[in-house]
């Protein structure tokens, strides 16, 4: 489920989207 995705050059947004998977994975 963690795969390595495109989002090298992508690190704008990048907490804001971790924040969101954890907030998703703690509340799963």
């Amino acid at each position: 489920r963690f795969r390595r995705r495109k989002n090298s050059h992508s690190r704008r947004g990048h907490r804001q989207r971790y924040t969101k998977v954890r907030i998703d994975k703690i509340a799963g």
